[in-house]
């Protein structure tokens, strides 16, 4: 028997004018990158609409997402944050996807972000909402691993997964995700883009695990969470051969489709 008999199939549904609906919940906890830095906790708040478009090439599936829904808080106060005055950051858009879910193309423009949170990137939007993990190359079947990287905000992820459970109905998939990354901050706590403007550079390292159950009728991921710590050493480039300080930043993604 071949291992492509015993592999379940599993395909993405999102077939042209089928349309998605999903919750995003992103919770931060430890030093956040906001007001030039300061230790507390922020909840981000999303309804995303993934809706099937015509792909260019054929094999692929493509997606149009938008923000339906926007809200931000942060150590329990509403912050003036909406749908309207981020959808600069992040414009409907359209990607274009290999059947596994690897992205081949996005029309979303690059843009730099204000702040550098884990998954906040203009060209990622797919990622935090509609299509969060590649499905397993030749079916599933239980105990099956697989590897695969993204990139986020210019550096990867390096993700490995495996197959949990498959049913005639689900398929359970749960994963670990690993980065690292250096970035410079100005003598407010800004990001900016080179050594030669900083103040301070941070070396990062995230690293996180999640899971999630991906229904066979549907096409689409029901429930997705994922629990992701960033640890980072900032240096006083102003002081060379100083110690760095240590900054830690907790984050719980969570993803339901509404319908």
């Amino acid at each position: 028997m071949t291992f492509a008999s015993l592999a379940a199939a599993i395909v993405f549904g999102f077939t042209p004018s089928t349309v998605h609906r999903f919750d995003v919940d992103v919770q931060f906890k430890g030093f956040l990158p906001l007001f030039g830095g300061r230790e507390g906790e922020a909840r981000v708040k999303i309804v995303a609409i993934a809706s099937g478009v015509e792909p260019k090439e054929s094999g692929n599936f493509a997606v149009e997402s938008e923000i339906e829904e926007f809200g931000v808080e942060m150590n329990g106060n509403e912050l003036p944050f909406t749908k309207d005055n981020v959808q600069s950051f992040f414009p409907k858009a359209i990607a274009e996807f290999k059947a596994s879910g690897e992205m081949v193309r996005n029309d979303a423009p690059k843009v730099a972000m204000p702040v550098r949170l884990p998954g906040l990137d203009s060209q990622r939007f797919p990622e935090v909402s509609y299509l969060p993990i590649q499905l397993p190359p030749d079916g599933a079947e239980v105990g099956k691993t697989y590897k695969f990287d993204k990139s986020f905000g210019g550096s990867p992820v390096r993700y490995v997964a495996k197959v949990e459970a498959v049913t005639d109905e689900t398929v359970k998939i749960s994963f670990t995700l690993n980065q690292e990354f250096d970035s410079f901050e100005n003598g407010f706590g800004n990001p900016v883009p080179s050594e030669k403007e900083a103040s301070k550079k941070v070396e990062t390292v995230l690293s996180g695990e999640g899971s999630g159950e991906f229904s066979r009728k549907v096409g689409v991921f029901q429930v997705f969470t994922v629990t992701a710590v960033s640890k980072a050493k900032v240096f006083d480039l102003k002081k060379p051969g100083s110690l760095p300080t240590e900054r830690t930043l907790k984050n719980i993604l969570t993803i339901k489709r509404k319908g």
